[in-house]
């Protein structure tokens, strides 16, 4: 560098206009060379924050929730900045609904010097925004496995046996029941109870009103009771629908408290009550030709002595649709 000086001030003694020229030439470089050596860069990641959403409102589907911004300037004002100096920021005052839409992102900058340049990585972000619905739904025991020979699986318990959930419309609607995280009762020989937590991961967009519930799993020894596989009886149909059931026939299994009574599969009957499925009322809302929905099978024993002891599966669907 004291060698470039010396020769621009060699050149300046010199009365040569030319060389003149090219020393203020060479000045102008160095001058540039050396304001280059000051310019630094530096990145943050920056939450997205999403501003003006009514309360009536949620966001699902959100293709970003961080951006990254590059600042580059003066290394000495780049030290008083910080990742708090600046904001990504979605407007949300006017959101289309049910829409996946494209949003801009707006940065704004606190006591950022002028002279940085801000660039991000994303201009916009997309997302939907759906209307905020609550729903109650029951909640199902997810066992994973069966129980060892010689035992059956009595009828579940849950309590509380349904919950909320809350989240966008258009999911919500799906939904018909919610499922308790995995339980295992391979080893079990008697009664299991435990404080299940309720298995969302594959609705993050969901909320429950209670993150835990209480399951009572009755193992039941099954040498003094009889299986018998029954059809599943549909009482108090509309005749505007068919219906259509998950499972037409379940397992049940009897015990007898008497030893001279032999139990038969006439001496109870599994049925399900459909007068609780207001089918008018909840398709007038939408634009289906059907509606689904989750019912626990109910027993009704005929002779006295006996008892029912499990039915298997205790859930099933029933699918009303338009005739």
């Amino acid at each position: 560098m004291k060698n470039y000086i010396l020769i621009i001030k060699n050149i300046l003694k010199a009365k040569n206009i030319a060389a003149k020229i090219i020393c203020v030439l060479l000045a102008v470089l160095l001058w540039a060379y050396i304001g280059s050596t000051n310019i630094g860069e530096v990145k943050f990641k920056i939450p997205i924050t999403f501003t003006n959403l009514p309360e009536t409102l949620v966001m699902l589907k959100i293709s970003n929730k961080y951006v990254s911004a590059t600042l580059t300037g003066r290394k000495d004002n780049l030290k008083n900045v910080n990742v708090k100096s600046i904001k990504a920021v979605v407007d949300l005052d006017q959101p289309e609904i049910g829409i996946n839409k494209s949003y801009p992102i707006e940065l704004v900058k606190d006591e950022v010097p002028e002279n940085i340049e801000i660039n991000l990585s994303v201009k916009n972000v997309s997302l939907i925004v759906d209307r905020n619905v609550t729903k109650r739904v029951k909640v199902k025991a997810n066992i994973i496995d069966k129980v060892q020979d010689g035992y059956v699986l009595g009828r579940v318990m849950i309590i509380p046996e349904s919950i909320n959930i809350s989240g966008p419309e258009s999911l919500i609607k799906s939904i018909n029941f919610m499922q308790t995280e995995k339980l295992s009762i391979t080893k079990a020989t008697g009664r299991i109870i435990k404080d299940a937590g309720i298995y969302n991961n594959d609705f993050p967009d969901v909320r429950t009103d209670i993150s835990k519930v209480r399951v009572i799993i009755p193992v039941i020894e099954t040498s003094n009771s009889t299986e018998f596989k029954k059809k599943i009886i549909l009482k108090n149909t509309n005749i505007d629908y068919n219906y259509i059931v998950s499972q037409e026939e379940v397992s049940v299994y009897l015990k007898s408290d008497k030893p001279d009574i032999e139990p038969s599969g006439d001496d109870v009957d599994i049925f399900i009550d459909i007068g609780s499925l207001n089918a008018d009322e909840l398709l007038s809302k939408g634009k289906e030709n059907h509606i689904e929905k989750y019912y626990t099978l109910e027993a009704v024993v005929k002779r006295d002595g006996l008892k029912v002891v499990s039915i298997f599966p205790d859930m099933v669907s029933v699918k009303a649709v338009v005739k």
